[in-house]
């Protein structure tokens, strides 16, 4: 069979993507546990982001998955295969470095050729794919260039180029848009969505970025200390955090010490430390009656001023201590008898200059349902 049929940028089939699945996958560097059984099953053709903050575990996982970190115990499978033990470049995946980690001696045209090669394809057969790999990341007339000679969004296409051409099973990228400017950060997220939309191909992608995720992922791994913390859709990351570290990472809140007064009928009276009175809420899973748990509450469901007035669920009397600016947003901060409240405010120029100063006494509030609820 003709080696390139399956990756002509022409073709109206897509690269089909492979089954990965991680399994109880441990590893430790000396005493430091940086993987606790990971469990994670990855679709076919899904874009699956891993997420968290700087020591969490993301990049092991993902090196483990490549083949350059050998776990300590579990394993990988492709397509149901067993994969834990085989070398690197008998694996059959595709990774795209931070770095992007292209030969500054070889110019485009050989850089993509490169895996190629390692993969035994030569002549007419390699020449194609090359041409196709280039057009398809929309590099065809910087062939001939070096790395040195491009931008640092044209040298990631080109490292994404030399990834798709050898047709792998899956696409592993590590921050890949790290070293770019926000503007073409943004631009390459949209393109790398569409590229994976367009090939099928099943992409697991490193991030610290919760916006990137959020934008691009069909399904984001929260990671903390080693483990997955939560593997959902992002809205319902967003919006249904399972543990007060995801609903703390993923995007702002507020947060509130707690206690439960009293569960009855789906229902429980929540009372919040330094408040007045008890607010009724739904009943959270698992708790009862005397329970001290942390109330949170995202910025952008809480109104201000006139706009509070009209919300009855839980309002509070606060001073403005702050108002910061962030273009299509302004954050305004109000000291509460339960704690410093934060709300996100949409174009409030309206308003009036004056209407959002520090020092200005006004109302708070939120919808009751709004609440997420966790133990302490």
């Amino acid at each position: 069979m003709d080696q390139s049929s399956k990756f002509p940028v022409t073709a109206s089939r897509s690269t089909a993507g492979a089954v990965v699945d991680i399994r109880a996958l441990r590893h430790n560097f000396g005493a430091v546990s940086a993987l606790r059984a990971v469990d994670l099953s990855i679709q076919a053709g899904e874009f699956v982001a891993l997420l968290g903050p700087s020591g969490c575990g993301k990049t092991t996982l993902l090196r483990c998955i490549a083949g350059l970190v050998l776990p300590t115990g579990g394993e990988i499978l492709i397509d149901g295969q067993p994969i834990t033990h085989t070398p690197v470049h008998k694996r059959d995946l595709g990774m795209v470095f931070q770095s992007y980690a292209l030969f500054p001696h070889m110019t485009v045209s050989d850089n993509v050729q490169f895996g190629l090669k390692m993969h035994g394809v030569r002549g007419g057969v390699a020449d194609r794919r090359i041409a196709d790999a280039l057009a398809l990341v929309q590099m065809t007339d910087y062939q001939s260039r070096y790395p040195a000679q491009l931008s640092g969004g044209q040298r990631q296409r080109v490292a994404l180029a030399r990834a798709l051409v050898t047709q792998p099973k899956a696409l592993l990228l590590d921050e890949p848009f790290g070293a770019l400017d926000a503007k073409l950060r943004e631009s390459m997220q949209i393109e790398l969505r569409r590229l994976q939309k367009r090939l099928g191909v099943t992409t697991i992608f490193v991030t610290h970025d919760q916006q990137e995720a959020l934008t691009m992922a069909d399904r984001v791994a929260v990671m903390h200390d080693g483990r997955v913390e939560q593997f959902d859709a992002p809205a319902k990351i967003y919006n249904a955090p399972s543990t007060p570290f995801v609903a703390d990472f993923i995007g702002q809140t507020n947060r509130f010490g707690g206690t439960i007064q009293s569960i009855a009928n789906g229902r429980m009276n929540l009372r919040f430390d330094g408040g007045e009175h008890a607010v009724d809420v739904p009943a959270a899973h698992g708790m009862a009656g005397g329970d001290r748990v942390i109330a949170m509450v995202r910025p952008e469901c809480v109104r201000v001023g006139v706009e509070a007035t009209a919300q009855k669920d839980v309002t509070l009397p606060g001073t403005i201590t702050d108002t910061v600016f962030a273009g299509e947003k302004v954050s305004v901060y109000v000291q509460t008898s339960i704690g410093v409240v934060v709300a996100s405010l949409l174009n409030p120029t309206r308003q009036g200059s004056g209407a959002m100063a520090a020092g200005t006494d006004v109302p708070v509030s939120w919808r009751k349902d709004d609440l997420l609820i966790f133990h302490h």
